[in-house]
């Protein structure tokens, strides 16, 4: 693992109505102690990045604001994969 090169993937998709985008990386990986503090304004959760903590905070709030959702399954020191899903119409009413 030490050797491997970082990478992103990013698929994107439609179905069943709904924008489907995939973010896959071979970073860290998110420890199941911090998963629910993620969202957090603010929250760092490795010590080695860069980020002030406001990346996954606001993309949380903006996709919630076009009326989607966003997931993610990590391991570990492995693959981390966040799916985000929004209305191929916009905002539903």
């Amino acid at each position: 693992k030490a050797n491997q090169q970082p990478s992103v993937n990013v698929e994107v998709s439609q179905q069943n109505g709904c924008v489907l985008i995939y973010m896959i990386d071979n970073g860290p990986g998110i420890d199941n102690a911090i998963k629910d503090k993620i969202w957090e304004m603010f929250f760092v959760g490795h010590e080695q990045s860069p980020g002030n903590g406001l990346g996954l905070y606001i993309t949380k709030k903006a996709v919630k604001a076009l009326d989607g959702n966003i997931q993610f399954q990590s391991e570990k020191a492995g693959i981390t994969r966040f799916e985000v899903q929004l209305p191929v119409n916009g905002k539903s009413s």
